[in-house]
């Protein structure tokens, strides 16, 4: 069975109901928005409620880990940065460049995790993989991001 609820009224079900799980709506990569600051609204009255902004390219919000130009966020990411947030909205950091990170944040409150991959050297560890790549964001990043800043 598939419902759309509440985080609290799924925790208290879930006393109940042990076996049940939880999912959220998110997106991988913000260039569904293709340029609309509306859409971000209409994603969010849909039921998502986290927001990749990058995926393996750069987009009209920002710089990729994966693409070209390594850029952080563009007025329109501001833009749409600040109304996820306003919202209520997860800003998953995965596939942001390091810069997009740094400004992503440096303007929010909340904490905005990479929603996926290790950090940065634990892959590279792990896949012995080449100094070089870009692959997880820093353990400085991560740390940052996993930790609430709300006043």
């Amino acid at each position: 069975m598939f419902r759309i609820g509440g985080l609290e009224e799924f925790l208290r079900e879930r006393s109940a109901h042990p076996e049940r799980v939880a999912g959220m709506l998110g997106t991988e990569g913000a260039h569904c928005l293709e340029g609309d600051f509306s859409s971000l609204d209409r994603l969010f009255e849909a039921g998502y409620r986290m927001l990749g902004l990058t995926h393996f390219f750069d987009n009209e919000l920002g710089g990729s880990l994966h693409g070209v130009t390594g850029a952080g966020l563009t007025e329109f990411g501001r833009q749409v940065v600040d109304r996820a947030e306003a919202l209520g909205m997860i800003i998953d950091l995965a596939h942001a460049s390091p810069r997009m990170v740094e400004e992503v944040l440096a303007r929010t409150a909340e904490h905005n995790p990479g929603s996926h991959g290790p950090a940065r050297p634990e892959l590279r560890r792990l896949l012995r993989a080449d100094p070089q790549r870009a692959c997880g964001l820093p353990d400085s990043q991560s740390r940052r991001s996993a930790v609430s800043r709300a006043p």
